[in-house]
């Protein structure tokens, strides 16, 4: 089975069966777009169905693992809302029944939804300058004050 290419997540396949997954949009800081979660669970599928692969590693491209969400987004509507919402989970589900070894290499700061699903991987490594956020919270007034000032 040959490696997929993908718009925002690079794999490479070494010879010993070692899969890399890696989010590459460094200009953006690799955040993540609803592309950004299309490719990554396209990315976990083809590695958990490949028999070539062995061994899946999570890492980032750049100076970071991942900024999070992209918050330069076009308002979706309710429909758009709702697949990003069941891709979001689809690569949440991936990750908890991926049957494979699945390794996060943070390889700088990881904030918000790339910090969180590092729990779901069987073991962690980050550089020693690697950071972990989740500004959930700090982000939900940012966008209710960003709509205040709209009304």
């Amino acid at each position: 089975m040959s490696v997929p290419k993908l718009e925002t997540v690079v794999i490479t396949l070494f010879k010993n069966g070692v899969a890399e997954i890696a989010f590459n949009r460094p200009k953006r800081y690799n955040a993540l777009s609803p592309q950004s979660y299309k490719d990554w669970l396209h990315a976990l599928k083809w590695a958990a169905d490949t028999n070539d692969v062995k061994v899946a590693v999570l890492t980032g491209r750049g100076k970071l693992y991942t900024s999070g969400q992209e918050l330069v987004l076009p308002d979706p509507d309710k429909k758009e809302m709702q697949r990003r919402r069941d891709t979001t989970r689809a690569v949440v589900s991936a990750m908890i029944q991926f049957p494979k070894i699945l390794i996060g290499a943070v390889n700088g700061p990881s904030i918000g939804f790339g910090t969180t699903t590092l729990a779901l991987c069987d073991v962690v490594y980050a550089v020693p300058e690697a950071t972990f956020t989740t500004p959930f919270m700090k982000l939900e007034s940012w966008v209710l004050r960003k709509r205040m000032r709209c009304l």
